[in-house]
C-alpha cells in the first residue's frame, strides 16, 4: 500500500502528525512545506508499504468515537479570576487539568518554543510552570512530535491523561489509539473551536518584520489575547526584552487581520472535515461569542460542549471549580459556526500572499492586505452607502 501522503496529497494534509507517531519504521519525518505547513516526509528505502500510516490519517479512516447524538452546551468560567484572567476565555483548560493533576497523571498542551512555535508537551502536576506557559491561544500550527505515543505510554502505566488539541489532532489521536487497541478509558480529549491555521512562513516574516519594527528588539512574548482592555477587545501583544511591548488590536495588526479573514490559512482548513457535529473530543472548548448579554463579562466566557459520557464525567468534576450555565446548543453555535461547519471561501491570492512572504518579507505582504482591505471597504461604500456613512459620522463624533 502506498503512503497515506500519496494517497491524499499535499493539499488535503492536516500536518496532524497521525503517520508520523503511527510508523513502525521510523521512515516518516515532517518537515515545513514550502507553504508553511507540517507535512510527512517519506524516506522510501525505510518504507515497506505497511499500510498502518493510511490506517492512522484521519483523512482516510474516519475515527471511530463515541458521541451525544447532540452536545450539551455551556457558558462557563473559572471561579478563580486569576485563571480567568490570565487564560483566553473563561480559563476552563487550566481547571480541567487541575482536575487531571489530582490523579497524579499527565495534560498534554501546547507551549512556545525559543522561535515562538507552538510545540506539544506534557505536564505533570509537579511542573505546574509548563501549565502556564500552555494557558492561552496560539494560533499557529503545532508540532506534535511524539506526543501520541507518549499517550499511549502513559495510558499503558494506568495513568489518566488529558489531551488538548486542534479537531484534526485529537482526530489523529483516536485513530493511533484505536489501531493500537489500548485501553482509552482513562484518555479525556478535548478538542478546541478552530478557525483554520495560517502558514508558518507569514508567521515568521511577520515576527521579524515586528522586531525590526520596533528597533530590532529581541522577542520574549508572544500572547494573542491579552486582556487588559477586556476579553472582548481581541488584542495581541509582543514584549521584548528589554521592556517595551507591542499591543495592537486584531483587526489593526496586519497578520491578525490576514488570520481572521482567512488569506493565508492551510489547504484543508478551508474544508475541514472536522469542524462539525459530532467533535472528535469529549469535550470542545472556545470563546463564546454571542454569549447571552446577561452571561457577557469582559473578563472572559468560554463556550463548552459535552460530546461524551467521558465528557460529561469531568464536567461533573468541575463543578466546585467552574461556573456552568446551560445553554441551548443553537444559542452556543450561532456566533461559532466552526463548531458545526468547516467551510470557508479560499481567497484567489493565498498562495500569492505566501510566495510573497518567503521571498520578500511580510512588508511586502503589509503591501498586499492593504489593496485587499481597501477593496473590500469600496465594495462595501457602493452597496452600503448609508450604513458606511452613519460608521464613518459615528468615528468622527465619538
Amino acid at each position: 500500500m502506498k503512503p497515506a501522503i500519496d494517497v491524499i496529497g499535499v493539499q488535503k494534509c492536516l500536518g496532524c502528525f497521525g503517520c508520523f507517531n503511527a510508523c513502525p519504521y521510523g521512515a516518516i519525518e515532517m518537515v515545513i512545506s514550502e507553504e508553511g505547513f507540517y507535512i510527512p516526509r517519506v524516506n522510501k528505502n525505510k518504507c515497506t508499504n505497511c499500510g498502518i500510516c493510511q490506517k492512522v490519517c484521519p483523512i482516510i479512516s474516519t475515527p471511530s468515537i463515541d458521541r451525544f447524538p447532540k452536545p450539551i452546551a455551556y457558558a462557563a468560567w473559572s471561579k478563580n479570576n486569576k485563571i480567568r484572567l490570565t487564560s483566553s476565555s473563561g480559563g476552563i483548560f487550566s481547571e480541567l487539568a487541575n482536575i487531571i493533576f489530582e490523579y497524579d497523571s499527565v495534560v498534554y498542551g501546547v507551549v512556545w518554543d525559543e522561535r515562538f512555535h507552538p510545540v506539544h508537551v506534557e505536564a505533570t502536576k509537579d511542573e505546574k510552570e509548563i501549565l502556564e506557559k500552555i494557558k492561552g491561544s496560539k494560533y499557529v500550527p503545532s508540532y506534535v512530535g511524539d506526543a501520541y505515543k507518549k499517550v499511549v505510554k502513559n495510558l499503558s502505566e494506568g495513568k489518566k491523561v488529558l489531551f488538548v488539541g486542534t479537531p484534526c489532532q485529537i482526530a489523529a489521536l483516536n485513530n493511533f489509539v484505536n489501531h493500537l487497541k489500548i485501553d482509552k478509558s482513562n484518555l479525556y480529549t478535548v478538542d478546541l473551536v478552530c478557525s483554520g491555521v495560517p502558514s508558518l512562513i507569514v508567521w515568521k516574516t511577520y515576527l521579524e518584520y515586528i522586531s525590526k519594527k520596533m528597533g530590532e528588539r529581541n522577542i520574549v512574548s508572544v500572547k494573542f489575547r491579552d486582556k487588559s482592555d477586556g476579553w472582548s477587545h481581541r488584542t495581541i501583544r509582543i514584549e521584548f526584552d528589554d521592556g517595551y511591548s507591542y499591543i495592537s488590536p486584531f483587526l489593526k495588526d496586519w497578520f491578525c487581520w490576514g488570520f481572521l479573514s482567512n488569506q493565508y490559512l492551510n489547504s484543508i482548513c478551508y474544508n475541514c472535515p472536522f469542524s462539525k457535529i459530532p467533535r472528535q473530543g469529549d469535550l470542545t472548548i472556545g470563546d463564546f461569542w454571542g454569549v447571552p448579554k446577561k452571561l457577557h463579562d469582559e473578563k472572559g466566557v468560554s463556550v463548552v460542549l459535552v460530546n461524551s459520557k467521558k465528557g460529561k464525567e469531568l464536567i461533573e468534576k468541575m463543578k466546585k471549580r467552574v461556573e456552568l450555565v446551560p445553554v441551548n446548543f443553537e444559542e452556543a453555535t450561532k456566533d461559532n459556526p466552526r463548531i458545526i461547519y468547516g467551510k470557508f471561501k479560499k481567497p484567489k491570492q493565498r498562495k500569492e500572499l505566501i510566495t510573497i512572504a518567503r521571498k520578500k518579507g511580510f512588508k511586502a505582504v503589509i503591501r498586499k492586505l492593504m489593496f485587499k482591505r481597501l477593496k473590500r471597504a469600496v465594495f462595501f461604500l457602493i452597496r452600503n452607502p448609508k450604513q458606511a456613512l452613519y460608521l464613518l459620522l459615528f468615528k468622527v463624533l465619538r
